[in-house]
């Protein structure tokens, strides 16, 4: 919602801008139009006051000496619409600007704002924006009166950030005077950051005075803005207030002031942060000289490093040169990479390296020459291959594969295959050829991790295709490549998945996929999922029941239990009890320790009561040893309790 504010805030800019601060445009006259009708110069409002006095605006708008007839409401939408439109040219904009001027009358502001108001579409909201700038200036409080009256809630807050945004140019107090009627608090302060902004770019001193004398909790970040349009001014006033700031104010101030300082004059912005006090919040100065290096890596990237270098802290300065390497990859990587590895000791370069990996522009052969030869030994080495397979194959998979090959297992070969594959495996028409790929990868580790992950792919994408492909790829038999397509079918299709998983002989199924297939289907439809539950084999249903009651309770804990009771005694109604224990224990101890009782293992049974009699002792002792003095138990579990308690 606030985006909106201000980005209609920038319509009512423009709008007011070019209607009150025209020029008599002469044929021909475009650089002047042009200049009148910048982008920049009328969002701003800045000069509109100077290009046309208070008393010429109030005739014009009466539609006095015009001879022009009134506009009508439909006329008055058109003629936004068209110039908004940014199809016109500068003299054009501004005959066109001057002609819905001359025609706006004070008398027609009420009705035609009312009947705008009425209907809200795109076109209608930017020439109610114009009118309701118009109406602002010549007559503030009816606009105000008109603008707290509008239904709904939505467009009456957009007409009172036009209309206080535009009273403020004119009458910074007295806008400021009507925020306070203003009942919500978040848009209260929205509202007053916009007028204070405004305020800022005519006298940013008196801003700043004004925000941090009524404080809030929306004062620093309005102090933020304040001060980022005063460096643009007057860089050394903005740093001397930001400087008599402290708390969180300060350290909005001091962020404030570098990333505007840091575009103008980054040593500047480094000279003032070097200069902070020494109370300054470790990890804010942190930031803040982070910031600055990265700013500055951005236009300079050798005086970055080179400012970086200077930082005590080895950790600090660390950082602040991986940062200013990685943001001046941005513009030329070839550069950036050379330096990385050339000029810095091991562990900050292989560091580097891992941020580099991770580009999506970098040339991917010589960031994998590089990491081989300067960070092979490094803790890092394995995750940065693994991130550079990832980018390098979704552009060349191919590439990217053969480049695997010049990796060890003890390089981290498993995961940089895994990653190849699982990019590869999005193109529809490559499947064979990553088949082919995967055949010349050494057994085992290696081979298993690329078809785990094609086949996860193919799962969800394409379940039958994949099977197929399981039987011809001879993958039908590997445990690795079944569990992905299990994994990656149960996210489209769990129950399908889990039919064809108990399908499968007990060696090949991967119990974790059934496991999660099972917990899926309970999720989106677990009165279809119990009765092939109740079907599937005894060794397997225990942990399969518990993942299953435990989805069921989480969305409808009185079917998972009615489901539960009504199941044969046995190790799998064991799991499906001890899943609800464990969910209703903490809250009602006396009920979960009634179901302990229908659990067929006695072992079972007795350390669900144990747990569940421990808890209850921590939580609420009195009647816990009220409930174990009434209950029957085994002498030896009593005892038990009470030395622990």
């Amino acid at each position: 919602m606030r985006s909106a504010y201000f980005a209609a805030s920038l319509t009512l800019g423009i709008s007011i801008g070019f209607l009150l601060g025209r020029l008599s445009v002469v044929e021909g006259d475009g650089d002047t139009a042009t200049a009148a009708h910048s982008p920049t110069k009328a969002s701003t409002g800045d000069g509109a006051a100077d290009l046309t006095n208070a008393s010429e605006r109030e005739r014009t708008a009466s539609g006095q000496d015009s001879g022009c007839q009134p506009m009508s409401e439909a006329e008055v939408i058109e003629g936004v619409q068209n110039l908004q439109a940014g199809t016109l040219s500068g003299a054009e904009s501004s005959r066109a600007w001057a002609e819905l001027w001359d025609r706006l009358r004070v008398s027609d502001l009420p009705s035609l704002a009312a009947s705008l108001g009425a209907t809200s579409t795109d076109g209608e909201d930017r020439a109610l924006a114009t009118v309701l700038a118009v109406w602002t200036e010549v007559d503030p409080q009816q606009a105000w009166a008109f603008a707290q009256s509008m239904e709904p809630a939505p467009r009456r807050r957009n007409a009172i950030f036009w209309v206080l945004g535009t009273w403020a140019r004119a009458d910074h107090a007295a806008a400021l005077a009507k925020v306070v009627e203003v009942k919500d608090e978040v848009f209260r302060q929205q509202v007053r950051s916009r007028i204070l902004a405004t305020l800022a770019q005519k006298d940013p001193a008196l801003a700043f005075e004004i925000a941090i004398q009524d404080g809030g909790s929306g004062a620093p970040s309005i102090v933020g803005s304040i001060l980022r349009q005063w460096v643009r001014k007057d860089p050394v006033a903005a740093r001397a207030a930001a400087s008599r700031l402290q708390g969180r104010m300060a350290q909005e101030a001091s962020s404030s002031v570098v990333e505007e300082l840091s575009k103008l004059d980054p040593r500047a912005a480094w000279d003032y942060v070097q200069g902070l006090p020494p109370h300054t919040e470790p990890h804010s100065f942190k930031n803040l000289q982070s910031r600055v290096i990265e700013l500055w890596a951005q236009s300079d990237p050798s005086s970055a490093i080179a400012a970086a270098s200077t930082i005590p802290d080895l950790a600090k300065r660390d950082d602040a040169m991986i940062s200013a390497v990685y943001t001046w990859s941005s513009s030329d990587f070839d550069a950036a990479l050379s330096y990385a590895v050339t000029g810095l000791e091991p562990g900050v370069q292989a560091r580097i390296l891992q941020r580099l990996a991770q580009s999506e522009n970098a040339p991917h052969e010589a960031v994998f020459a590089a990491l081989l030869e300067h960070s092979p030994t490094s803790g890092v080495f394995k995750d940065s291959v693994t991130m550079l397979m990832e980018r390098w194959a979704r552009t060349d998979p191919q590439a990217a594969a053969t480049a695997t090959s010049r990796l060890t297992p003890r390089d981290g070969l498993p995961g940089a295959v895994a990653a190849v594959a699982d990019e590869w495996a999005t193109s529809p028409t490559d499947r064979q050829q990553l088949l082919n790929w995967a055949a010349t990868l050494p057994e085992g580790e290696v081979r298993d991790a690329a078809l785990k992950e094609a086949f996860e792919r193919w799962g969800a994408r394409d379940p039958a295709a994949a099977q197929q492909l399981l039987s011809a790829a001879g993958a039908a038999t590997n445990k690795q490549a079944i569990e992905g397509f299990l994994e990656g079918w149960n996210r489209a299709s769990p129950g399908d998945a889990a039919r064809w998983a108990l399908l499968l002989p007990e060696n090949l199924r991967p119990d974790d996929a059934m496991r999660d297939a099972i917990r899926s289907w309970a999720r989106s439809s677990p009165t279809d999922a119990a009765p092939f539950l109740e079907s599937m084999p005894a060794s397997i249903r225990p942990e399969v029941t518990m993942a299953f009651v435990e989805m069921w309770s989480s969305r409808d804990p009185e079917a998972a239990a009615s489901w539960v009771k009504s199941q044969p005694a046995g190790p799998a109604k064991d799991a499906g009890i001890s899943t609800i224990v464990e969910v209703i224990a903490d809250d009602d101890p006396e009920t979960a320790l009634a179901w302990t009782r229908s659990m067929a293992n006695e072992e079972a049974r007795l350390d669900c009561t144990e747990e569940i009699l421990q808890s209850w002792l921590t939580d609420d002792p009195a009647r816990a040893k009220a409930w174990i003095a009434a209950a029957q138990i085994p002498e030896a579990l009593r005892i038990k309790l009470s030395k622990e308690q």
